[in-house]
């Protein structure tokens, strides 16, 4: 989280591999479009890369990004940023949606929800029990539907999180296979789930 100017005095960044979350910060906004959030209240380091700042006075959100400024000025950070490399990207992975038009095939078109612990598609059923950000089974049908969409795409898809992500705009409901009992998933999620499909067939 951080490193501040007498750990930096103490331990040099050529004997520290780790890079504090505090200068990757600008790096997550400016290059990839990640927002961060950080409730914190034991270092001012933080100050120097925060866009907003809000205090909670009484159990209510006040905004003090201007005082934040003034405080910057009064007194100036001493560490050093430890930020020497980029961040490192990723190439998403390509997912043969013909394979999950076989297991439907195969399965007789069935997609349905074990409660949080499976997710039944077609003759295959995957393991989820670990995905704890999952909170009710409308969520894992609404994910196997999901797939159901993939399924009826041709050959691969180069990015099946893009994907999903489109099928989820809007009334996104509506245009479900099945309209009952879905409550709109996080595409992390999704992925989340698809990656634990035993035999979803994904390159990179």
């Amino acid at each position: 989280m951080i490193r501040d100017e007498r750990m930096q005095a103490l331990v040099s960044k050529g004997e520290e591999p780790i890079t504090p979350l505090v200068d990757r910060i600008g790096q997550l906004r400016d290059d990839l479009g990640i927002s961060t959030l950080v409730v914190m209240g034991g270092s001012g380091d933080y100050l120097d890369v925060a866009d907003t700042v809000i205090q909670m006075h009484d159990y209510q959100p006040v905004d003090v990004t201007e005082k934040a400024r003034e405080v910057i000025a009064q007194h100036p950070t001493l560490r050093r940023n430890e930020c020497e490399t980029p961040l490192a990207t990723f190439t998403p992975r390509a997912l043969n949606c013909a394979t999950l038009q076989k297991l439907l095939l195969d399965g007789k078109f069935r997609v349905s929800a074990k409660g949080l612990d499976a997710l039944r598609f077609g003759k295959e059923f995957t393991d989820i029990s670990a995905l704890e950000q999952l909170q009710s089974s409308s969520e894992v049908n609404a994910i196997g539907w999901l797939w159901f969409q993939l399924a009826q795409l041709p050959g691969w898809t180069d990015n099946p999180a893009k994907a999903m992500t489109k099928m989820l705009e809007g009334d996104w409901y509506q245009a479900m296979p099945n309209h009952g009992d879905l409550a709109k998933p996080r595409i992390l999620d999704a992925m989340a789930a698809l990656n634990r499909m035993r035999k979803a067939q994904f390159k990179a």
